[in-house]
């Protein structure tokens, strides 16, 4: 990825009437294909229909490699991912999730470019051509364990995973997160609104968590309230295919002694390096 050349010319919009404008980015950014925010509402594009119609090989490579989109998966931003000759090698996509936070939803890049610190280059990019900032939703464990490799994350007793990168997930109660499996990020966004902030990735599980001291875990969705509450990601389609997330969750000694949240606080406390 030619990161200098990509970066010719940006210029963050200050449009302040627009209430978005610190996570706005110019629509005639080379690579780059963006909805539209009106007075009403946020127009997304289709993710599948720019795959189809604009980056045929690209959508070839996701279906061989069993990356999951749904046909009706949307995104405001749609960044087609150059390598150093400026051939297209994969795309990433972000979502607006506030007026100051963009969320990245889906990363790809054909395995044949894979290793080049594509994702680094294009958090940092985007990073620093908005004012806002950026958080990973529903990453997966491979996404988590491209981060572990760089300076971003922290591992503690060779199971969490400290992300200086905030990580967003749909909550769910703590039964679903245990038992269940959503495929598409856009079905799970419908049926699940609300979601968590952290920084704290179970590696072994395969899950953001979001640990607090009352080490409550949600059993009750109506009655959540703001960070009372311990959480744990519901198991992506893709993780739990490779990994059989749900039946390691099932059978993890600290979930079945209904402990596992408190011991989660003991280690990342012991660490030191958790706040």
């Amino acid at each position: 990825m030619n990161s200098e050349k990509l970066s010719e010319g940006i210029n963050i919009i200050k449009d302040t009437e627009n209430p978005f404008y610190k996570i706005l980015l110019p629509d005639t950014l080379q690579y780059l294909k963006c909805g539209e925010i009106t007075d009403e509402e946020i127009k997304n594009i289709n993710i599948s229909n720019i795959l189809k119609e604009e980056y045929p090989e690209i959508c070839k490579s996701v279906k061989e490699n069993n990356y999951n989109i749904s046909e009706n998966d949307e995104c405001f931003y749609y960044f087609a991912i150059p390598d150093d000759d400026e051939n297209i090698v994969g795309f990433v996509t972000f979502n607006i999730e506030s007026e100051e936070l963009l969320s990245l939803t889906h990363i790809y890049v054909i395995p044949e470019a894979r290793g080049n610190n594509n994702f680094l280059q294009i958090l940092d990019y985007f990073n620093k051509n908005i004012d806002g900032f950026i958080a990973l939703k529903n990453p997966n464990r491979s996404l988590m364990e491209i981060l572990q490799k760089t300076e971003t994350c922290t591992k503690i007793a060779n199971r969490f995973v400290l992300s200086t990168i905030p990580i967003i997930f749909n909550i769910v109660s703590w039964d679903e997160s245990i038992n269940g499996v959503y495929e598409y990020n856009s079905e799970l966004d419908k049926s699940n609104e609300r979601i968590a902030m952290t920084t704290v990735y179970d590696s072994k599980l395969s899950a953001p968590i979001l640990v607090n001291r009352s080490c409550i875990t949600l059993e009750n969705l109506d009655n959540f309230k703001n960070e009372e509450y311990c959480l744990m990601a519901i198991s992506r389609y893709d993780d739990n295919n490779e990994y059989d997330c749900v039946t390691t969750r099932q059978t993890d000694s600290w979930i079945k002694s209904g402990k596992y949240f408190k011991k989660t606080l003991k280690l990342l406390n012991k660490s030191k390096l958790w706040l």
